[in-house]
């Protein structure tokens, strides 16, 4: 596909479908447990946030987390 054809026609983006709602949908995500998701959000070492007193995160968010962990 073209540059021209991707500004005429750019890829939708259903944040919905990147956003991640509650510890137990982040630790599935990235294969931890509750508890290790909350000690992670605890020392700030997640990329998350809190939407009210939910907490959330972008799962691109947190693929670029796991990658910069990999490379450090």
């Amino acid at each position: 596909m073209s540059i021209a054809q991707r500004q005429r026609n750019p890829p939708t983006y259903n944040l919905a479908d990147d956003l991640l709602k509650g510890a137990k949908a982040i630790a599935s995500f990235c294969g931890l447990t509750a508890r290790q998701v909350y000690w992670l959000v605890e020392t700030r070492e997640l990329p998350v946030f809190r939407l009210g007193s939910a907490l959330c995160a972008r799962k691109t968010k947190l693929i670029e987390w796991v990658e910069q962990q990999e490379a450090g």
